[in-house]
């Protein structure tokens, strides 16, 4: 009987079996790591070998003093740099969209901001212009017209000052203006 001696990698895990004897018989072991079933080729058996691009580090194992090995830090899959590439500019896209987004909205705003400051703005001229306006003959009522010796002068422009006050009050109190 012919016989021959073949190192197995467990598909599952990566665990080796080392110097397993085939014979012409169809035979399975179990991975002593995970106890996957590993099928042992016969001899003469074709055995299509796939090309592994990975760094597979050998476990060594000793199955009577130490625990099942642990596999996670050992067998990773690494990126490929046109995989990484695509990635970054993909990312780099969406981030530099989402600036355009953010900076394009802050600039709408503030330009809503100032076109609503002037409206006030000029309401609030208006409003000031139309009170100064309905006040400038205030008091001549009293008299007919001010003398302008004495105190009446101070008088007037005390009437005129408070006649602005209580129509500015009055009218153009709900106009408020941003402080900056």
């Amino acid at each position: 009987m012919t016989t021959a001696v073949v190192t197995i990698t467990c598909p599952s895990c990566g665990g080796r079996a080392d110097n397993i004897q085939t014979t012409a018989e169809e035979q399975t072991i179990k991975c002593a790591f995970c106890g996957t079933e590993l099928h042992i080729p016969r001899i003469g058996e074709v055995v299509h070998e796939r090309v592994v691009r990975e760094v597979v580090h050998e476990v060594v194992h000793d199955v009577a003093s130490s625990p099942a090995p642990d596999y996670e830090d050992v067998i990773r899959t690494k990126a490929s740099p046109a995989k990484v590439a695509a990635i970054g500019a993909i990312s780099l896209a969406v981030v530099l969209g989402l600036v355009y987004v953010v900076k394009h909205e802050a600039d709408d705003d503030l330009a809503n901001f100032d076109r609503a400051e002037a409206d006030q703005k000029a309401a609030q001229d208006g409003c000031a212009a139309s009170c100064k306006q309905e006040c400038a003959h205030a008091g001549d009522k009293e008299r007919g017209q001010w003398d302008t010796t004495g105190m009446e002068p101070q008088i007037r422009d005390t009437d005129i000052m408070v006649c602005k006050s209580e129509c500015e009050t009055r009218d153009c109190s709900g106009i408020k203006m941003h402080a900056h």
